[in-house]
């Protein structure tokens, strides 16, 4: 019982602290953001954000992608990929200090590297494909981040244009998220992280 009070004033007195640092008028310049969503699909995603004192902050997201989940009697199938996701976000609304508002807006590229490769098994003969798509993407972004003290709560929506280019494998797409999709697509995020 004496752990559990002593981690929770422990808590508390490092919340009390961080607030303290924000109600006496430090800016923190630097974040760093985790996209939990982004799991779901086998991606590891993380952002780092550079507020400038324009009104704007400059965003970086790398991610990579890592899977071989889908195997069974019949098949083996991997997918492995890398992104990178640059973006502009120009506040319009900005209010609060200790507990703050950030509406933005905001211009983003993107480039992905993505390789699927399955092994069919069959009682005459194997089957191998391999599909390698280079994609490339621009569109807006536009959300609300919500700093309290150094966490913070960041939701974007937006969409662009997606162009695969030197496909190796399927070019026939099935759908918005197929990986060899080209054209207008929309896109949504929600990260967590700290601002230093």
């Amino acid at each position: 019982m004496k752990r559990i009070l002593l981690t929770v004033a422990a808590a508390f007195a490092m919340v009390g602290a961080w607030a303290q640092t924000a109600e006496t008028g430090t800016v923190f310049k630097n974040q760093v953001l985790f996209s939990p969503p982004f799991l779901i699909e086998n991606t590891f995603m993380v952002s780092y954000e550079r507020i400038f004192p324009t009104k704007g902050a400059l965003r970086i997201t790398p991610s990579v992608t890592l899977s071989n989940v889908e195997n069974s009697i019949f098949w083996d199938k991997e997918r492995e990929g890398w992104k990178i996701d640059v973006g502009y976000k120009a506040f319009l609304i900005e209010k609060g200090d200790f507990v703050k508002l950030n509406v933005y807006l905001g211009p983003y590229a993107m480039y992905r590297y993505l390789k699927n490769y399955a092994n069919y098994y069959d009682s005459y003969y194997g089957k191998e494909e391999n599909e390698i798509y280079n994609i490339l993407g621009a569109g807006v972004d536009a959300g609300a981040k919500l700093t309290i003290a150094r966490f913070v709560v960041d939701f974007s929506f937006g969409g662009g244009v997606r162009y695969p280019i030197g496909i190796v494998g399927s070019e026939t797409a099935t759908s918005i998220f197929s990986d060899n999709y080209k054209g207008i697509t929309p896109r949504a995020n929600l990260s967590l992280g700290i601002a230093f």
